[in-house]
């Protein structure tokens, strides 16, 4: 099973606060089977430089590897990239792309200049050869409440991702979810990616295997053995171990 969303990495971002933390929810993952994690902490192109990003990552990422081998998780590389215009002019930005792919898992912030956002979105499919991955669209007001919106994401050749947890109907982020309207992105095949977004052990832990079970149960067996193979296909075998 894949988690495509993760803030492991430790002393990154705001997820895991040290290696023995990221040791934790690496455990955790894997005793729920996960067996391929994504390893996509935060991409702010005014807090790293792009080289910066990329060293501190290698460094963390020695931390941890050793560890995800001996519990059988395959580590992939990613990051979550904060949507901005500014990526534009940042040579090698393809560099935070998953590994061996042109998909970039992609931060689509707030509600506003949703038309500056998506010519950004534009400029990097035509430019660069990035297929941007909406992150959580669980959590973004401007979709949930647009299905235009979505479906002009999704023509432009853009996939998604959603927040587990958000099948846990309650408050997230920017406001109420129902759990309904996200059950209804699947049902309709809109989703293309899942994660935990995990964060740490205690806030926003890594639960994934409840939430599998969770939409067998809505759709039917075999419905996330079939999704998460999909899911598989676009990563496809090349990756960090």
């Amino acid at each position: 099973m894949l988690d495509f969303h993760t803030h492991i990495l430790p002393g990154m971002d705001d997820g895991a606060r040290d290696a023995d933390e990221a040791r934790l929810m690496l455990d955790r993952l894997a005793g729920q089977g996960v067996d391929k994690i994504c390893l996509s902490p935060h991409y702010l192109y005014y807090k790293w430089p792009l080289q910066a990003f990329l060293v501190s990552y290698e460094k963390k990422l020695g931390k941890i590897v050793g560890h995800a081998e001996k519990r059988g998780i395959t580590l992939i590389d990613s990051a979550e990239v904060y949507l901005t215009g500014d990526l534009l002019n940042i040579e090698g930005i393809e560099k935070l792309c998953v590994r061996g792919t042109n998909l970039m898992l992609s931060e689509f912030p707030g509600d506003d200049r949703i038309g500056y956002r998506i010519g950004i979105i534009e400029k990097l499919i035509i430019n660069r050869d990035i297929k941007p991955v909406i992150a959580h669209i669980d959590r973004s007001r401007a979709i949930m409440r647009d299905g235009g919106l979505l479906d002009q994401l999704l023509d432009m050749g853009c996939l998604t991702q959603v927040n587990l947890p958000s099948l846990d109907e309650g408050f997230l982020g920017s406001g109420f979810i129902k759990k309904r309207a996200v059950l209804r992105l699947f049902e309709k095949g809109k989703v293309h990616f899942i994660g935990t977004d995990c964060h740490g052990m205690r806030f926003r832990p890594p639960e994934y295997l409840k939430y599998a079970d969770l939409l067998d149960r809505h759709f039917g067996d075999g419905f996330f053995k079939g999704f998460n193979e999909r899911a598989e296909g676009f990563i496809g075998p090349d990756s960090r171990t």
